[in-house]
């Protein structure tokens, strides 16, 4: 019985310790993963439509067009820019579809480095 007590005060101090640890655990991050048809859609619709401005490789900066590479902004802010256009850069709501304004936002993502 004495051997049964100390076991259980052994097992439970163990797990105290172990749930009080100093150590803090993040949560698994939650990774999105584009379909790469999407991607590949999005590559056609901005080699038509933004590349003479952004370059091929989204940082030729013509016209002041953003470094798609090295830009912050975040999907609402991108998609809203595409849609509706920015300082010189024309709106795309009248010729593109909303499936493909999403399409050209996550290519540009694609982009980043």
């Amino acid at each position: 019985m004495k051997n049964h007590i100390l076991f259980s005060i052994g097992s439970l101090i163990c797990f105290i310790v172990a749930c009080s640890s100093p150590e803090t655990k993040s949560p698994p991050q939650q990774t999105t993963s584009i379909p790469m048809e999407v991607v590949d859609n999005g590559k056609i619709i901005f080699e038509e439509k933004c590349m003479a401005c952004h370059g091929a490789d989204g940082t030729a900066g013509i016209v002041n067009a953003a470094n798609l590479q090295t830009s912050k902004l975040d999907t609402i802010s991108v998609l809203r820019i595409v849609t509706n256009g920015k300082n010189g850069m024309s709106p795309f709501k009248d010729q593109l579809g909303t499936g493909e304004i999403e399409q050209v936002t996550n290519y540009v993502f694609a982009l980043r480095k």
